[in-house]
């Protein structure tokens, strides 16, 4: 067997939740107030994983890259049960539902929801898009972004209790915007 060097380990910050029955492998880098539930699966041993702060991955999710596409996951985001990304991106404040498949070269944009069940193919999507099925829907709307922010703010609770975090960790982990007002969930929209 093989030792790979350091960089292949994963790195996973002391304010993240990992539960026991989760498999990650790799360059797989998950940031602070992270939770990966079990019987997930994030192995990187052909690229990167990066996970952002406060983001969720839930049971039986499989989250993998393939050479030239590396998974890049922004923060806030809610993966839901079941689903499958490989080589993809999902910006910061989405959620992807149970069951969902993003296929390698998927862009999904800040503050987009992919319907449960969804097969995303290739390909750029927007800000605030609705993805359902292979097509967009229609734009995100502030309910939906609420939503977003509450189902991962719901998950830091989970990981605070779990943790069983310092006093000081607690304070940046509840500090979340949990009433959000409509300048605070303005998405950017790109040109």
């Amino acid at each position: 067997m093989q030792s790979h060097p350091k960089s292949f380990l994963p790195s996973i910050h002391a304010g993240a939740l990992v539960c026991p029955t989760a498999v990650i492998e790799g360059d797989v880098h998950i940031e602070h107030g992270c939770s990966v539930w079990h019987f997930a699966v994030l192995r990187a041993d052909l690229g990167a994983i990066r996970v952002g702060a406060y983001t969720n991955i839930q049971e039986h999710v499989t989250i993998r890259m393939s050479r030239g596409h590396d998974v890049a996951i922004g923060e806030l985001v809610s993966i839901g049960h079941g689903a499958i990304l490989h080589g993809c991106s999902v910006a910061s404040r989405c959620i992807v539902g149970m069951r969902s498949v993003l296929m390698n070269g998927v862009r999904i944009g800040p503050g987009s929801i992919v319907a449960a069940g969804s097969i995303v193919p290739a390909g750029d999507y927007p800000a605030n898009s609705l993805i359902i099925g292979k097509a967009i829907k229609r734009t995100t709307t502030a309910a939906d972004h609420q939503s977003i922010l509450q189902n991962a703010a719901d998950y830091c609770s989970l990981v605070t209790a779990r943790l069983d975090a310092r006093p000081s960790d607690v304070g940046v982990l509840t500090g979340l915007p949990l009433h959000l007002n409509e300048a605070s969930l303005a998405i950017p929209t790109h040109a």
